[in-house]
This record gives structure tokens, sequence and C-alpha cells, in this order.
């Protein structure tokens, strides 16, 4: 096969150029790949076997990676129009009952300070095959999801699930105290950081509780990698500040800060309806 082309790189006149002479292998033909495409050996072969890692030990495989994850969190975010949180708030409200027959919410915040018109609402399931059972009971209420919401939407509706980190406290450390402001932190880390960042919290909020309360910390699965959230309680904007100052006096774990590159912060109010 022989085409013509125009030799500009050399700035010589047209020359007739064979394709098949100059880039061989264009022309090469092939073989066809086989079908059907032959299968990857099976995790079970002798090569893969659990006996090739004996720090697994005999733990129980789970039946499926829907049960991967023993106790998760899902964050639900949702950007309203600008004026539309009472009105999405007073038809949530005349559902969240409902809702709450499958399983309990953690809490309802509406946002203060930060990027306004915003609510989240935070569930707590014991795994994510939990969370698909209940959303699908949930979906048979005639209640739920609730009615007359859709005219106050104005944005990006946004769900992420994080699993609390092992020093969050069982027990909600707010009692039956009704806290009016909480401020919520993102922490974004590089990769390969988030378990040194971990691990540095675990020592900081030993002595940074002491100053308010954390409601809680969480590390992000299915979201943003490499996310640490948390959010504390105060009874005044005042407070907060004050405990701000009193916080940069406290030595910090060097994990906490290393690789990290990325810092939001807002402030939030609870609904009255909100479990905290």
């Amino acid at each position: 096969m022989a085409d013509v082309l125009p030799d500009y790189c050399l700035g010589q006149p047209l020359a007739r150029v064979d394709l098949q002479v100059v880039c061989p292998l264009l022309f090469r033909r092939v073989p066809p790949l086989p079908w059907p495409p032959t299968p990857y050996p099976s995790i079970t072969s002798t090569t893969t076997s659990s006996a090739n890692y004996p720090s697994r030990g005999n733990r129980a495989k789970p039946s499926s990676a829907l049960e991967m994850i023993s106790v998760i969190y899902e964050f639900r975010t949702y950007c309203l129009k600008p004026g539309g949180i009472p009105g999405f708030e007073h038809q949530f409200a005349a559902a969240a009952g409902a809702r709450q027959k499958y399983s309990k919410m953690f809490a309802f915040w509406r946002s203060e300070m930060g990027r306004l018109n915003q609510v989240i609402h935070v569930w707590p399931y014991e795994s994510l095959s939990a969370r698909e059972a209940v959303r699908d009971e949930a979906k048979k209420d005639p209640l739920w999801p609730p009615a007359g919401t859709t005219p106050f939407f104005g944005g990006l509706m946004n769900s992420e699930i994080y699993r609390p980190v092992p020093f969050m406290p069982a027990e909600s450390p707010l009692g039956d105290h009704r806290y009016k402001y909480f401020e919520m932190f993102i922490d974004t880390y590089s990769a390969h950081t988030i378990g040194a960042a971990v691990d540095g919290w675990r020592e900081y909020a030993e002595s940074r509780t002491k100053l308010s309360p954390m409601v809680g910390c969480w590390q992000s699965e299915f979201a943003t990698l490499n996310r640490l959230l948390h959010v504390w309680a105060y009874d005044s904007l005042d407070e907060r500040m004050d405990v701000m100052r009193q916080a940069v006096k406290l030595d910090r774990p060097e994990g906490m800060d290393h690789g990290l590159v990325e810092q939001e912060s807002k402030i939030l109010t609870s609904s009255v309806f909100s479990q905290i």
C-alpha cells in the first residue's frame, strides 16, 4: 500500500511514501483475543488461600461487601433556596416521626455560618445492608419521604457515609442539655496520612473535650477520602470564641497536622425535632 504525503518537516518537495515501509507496525496483524476471555485465577486457589495470611486468623469473612462496615453514619446535606429552610423543616417535621419508626435520626442541623441555606440530617446504621433494608421499608410508608418539600430545593443533594473513629464515645456526652450552637469541622488529609491523624486526634481529644463537648468524630468511608469530620457543641458563640482561644494553646500531636491539606468549618443550629 502506498500513499502521497507532503514532507513538511524537511521542507522537501512532495514525495511518494510507502507507509508499509515507513510504519510497518500500522499494518502488523494482531492475533484476535480469545473468546470467551480466560477467567482470572480463583481467589480460593492455593496461591491466595487464607493460609498465606496467618495474621487474619480465623476471622469470619463478610457475606457481602455491604456488611464489611459494622457501624456507619450517613450525612445527608440538602442545599435549599434562600429562605427555604423554615418551610422545608415544617414539612420534614411532619414526617420525621414516621421515618423514625424504622431507624432513629442522630441530628438535624441547619447552617447559620459558612455556606447558607443548608440542612444536614444524620442517620446511624449498623451496616450498609441495614441502611438499605431500612430505607426500603421506609419508602413503603405513606408519610415518607416528606410531602411538599420539593419547592424548597435549590441546589445539590449530597449523601456521604462516615464511620466513627475508635475514640468516639459510645454514649452522647451532651446528656439532656440542649446546646444552641454546633461547629462542624471537616479536615482533609493527603494520601496515607489519615491513620496518623486519627492517632493524633485520639491523644488530643482527651484535653480538647475538657473545654467543650465533642458531639462526634468520624472518618470518611464513602465520601471524599481521607477526611475527618468532628462536631463540637456550645451554648453561645461567645463561649465558642473563648474555647478556641484556649484550644490553640493545647499541645497538638504531630500526626494531627502532618498531611493536613484543607480545612472547612460551618456553624450550625439544631431543629426542634432534632435529637441533639
